[in-house]
C-alpha cells in the first residue's frame, strides 16, 4: 500500500484540503456523504451549502494539482505548498 501525503495550511480546512486532494489522486468518484443533524436549519438549505463546498473544494483540490502540488509533496516541500495554497487563495478561481 503506498502513501500519500500532502501539506496543508492551518485553519478549519486543513483535514478537508488533503482528504480531497487524495480523492482527485486516486481517481475517486463515488459518494460523499454529509453527517448533518439540522435541529434549527432547513435541512434542503444545508444539503445546497454542502454540495456547493464540495464543489468549491474539488475545484480547489483541482488548482492545486493543476498548479504542481503533487511535485511538491513528493519532494516534501512543505514551504512551497503553503506558499502555493496562499497564493491560490489569495487570487479568485
Amino acid at each position: 500500500m503506498s502513501e500519500i501525503t500532502c501539506p496543508s495550511a492551518g485553519g478549519p480546512r486543513s483535514t478537508i484540503r488533503p482528504m480531497t486532494w487524495t480523492c482527485i489522486q486516486v481517481g475517486y468518484d463515488g459518494h460523499v456523504y454529509f453527517d448533518t443533524f439540522p435541529r434549527n436549519e432547513d435541512p434542503v438549505r444545508e444539503a445546497e451549502y454542502n454540495i456547493r463546498k464540495v464543489k468549491a473544494l474539488w475545484a480547489e483540490a483541482a488548482r492545486l494539482t493543476a498548479e504542481g502540488i503533487d511535485e511538491m509533496a513528493s519532494r516534501q516541500d512543505a514551504m512551497g505548498a503553503l506558499e502555493l495554497i496562499e497564493r491560490l487563495e489569495a487570487t479568485p478561481a
